[in-house]
């Protein structure tokens, strides 16, 4: 009942408060552990985020804030975020199965890379709630979708929003302290408070370098086997997103294969094929100059795995900017 009534109302009014009912019902509901499916509870979560996360959109948002009920609509929108971040908790808590941490990052994964920068927040916010509680666990679930979470959060601390930035460097450190209490260790963070101001700055250019500081810190304790993840997830912003994300994500990708391109040798090829994806994106020029590094820093690391692999990806389909590369490669290999 409470699923076909989330369906009928995601469509429905702009903030309406039906969806927030349903949301504290299936969580006093999930309290009681009933023998939920993981394809259903999967199902269940995704409603819920369309109604809150998802829900409203970019172009109803701003018709919200200008309406004489603004306070009492984002009252509501930020009551039915906390309730559905305590009902994701609640579901961690009493799901047995360990994968079941990795179904809601998929189905955050939409809104963290949107275009509406409200549903960013809003899933973010979300984000936060969930990894705090994840502290808490004795579970390692968060460690597995380190790679992942690593990959989607890096990018919004460079959001338009500063809000963003915030919960995304939250989320971040969250991450951080999960790792170190499953590697049983201490994680050094620096000066935190620093790097939160340095986010929270008008200045684009202090953001993006507080950022890259954010990404040697996380790079430092990041764990190889998640490297695929990451950069699936890094993918993800250089295709659809624009601006000062994109190049945060240049940033991220860099440092991280800086720091670890001599140590990734079995990974290059899959990382191959994730930067030829890229080049099909429309923000080409922003993220060209990454690219081409990043290709730089695989041969100087990898040069037989690239000679041997690189002309083997090019495809009659492969767009102009990918044979540009190749031919760079081949010249510089050629010397």
């Amino acid at each position: 009942m409470g699923l076909d009534l989330l369906k009928k109302y995601y469509l429905g009014t702009p903030v309406s408060p039906v969806p927030l009912k349903v949301i504290l019902a299936l969580e006093q509901l999930s309290k009681l552990k009933p023998s939920l499916g993981s394809k259903d509870a999967r199902e269940m979560l995704a409603l819920c985020c369309k109604n809150i996360v998802s829900h409203p959109s970019a172009e109803m948002m701003l018709k919200i804030k200008k309406s004489r009920q603004a306070a009492q609509y984002l009252q509501l929108l930020q009551t039915s975020l906390n309730a559905l971040g305590r009902l994701m908790v609640v579901l961690l808590e009493t799901e047995t199965t360990r994968g079941f941490f990795q179904n809601i990052v998929q189905v955050l994964q939409r809104s963290l890379t949107s275009n509406n920068m409200w549903e960013r927040n809003r899933a973010l916010q979300t984000c936060s709630q969930l990894l705090a509680a994840c502290e808490e666990l004795p579970r390692g679930d968060a460690c597995e979708s380190f790679g992942s979470l690593v990959g989607l959060l890096a990018p919004l601390t460079c959001d338009p929003m500063p809000t963003s930035r915030q919960l995304a460097a939250t989320c971040l450190s969250s991450l951080l302290q999960i790792q170190a209490k499953a590697a049983n260790r201490v994680i050094e963070t620096g000066d935190a408070g620093s790097l939160c101001e340095g986010l929270n700055d008008c200045s684009s250019i202090t953001q993006l370098q507080t950022s890259s500081k954010l990404a040697r810190m996380v790079c430092r304790n990041f764990p190889l086997e998640r490297t695929v993840d990451f950069l699936m997830a890094i993918k993800d912003t250089l295709r659809k997103a624009r601006g000062m994300r994109v190049r945060a994500a240049g940033k991220w990708m860099i440092t991280f294969l800086q720091m670890y391109g001599k140590d990734i040798c079995r990974d290059v090829l899959p990382i191959l094929h994730i930067l030829r994806s890229c080049t099909s994106s429309a923000q080409q020029s922003t993220f060209m100059p990454f690219l081409c590094q990043a290709v730089v820093i695989l041969t100087r690391c990898h040069k037989e795995v690239m000679i041997d692999n690189f002309s083997r990806l090019l495809g009659p389909t492969d767009s102009e900017m990918w044979r540009r590369i190749r031919e760079f490669c081949l010249q510089r290999w050629s010397r």
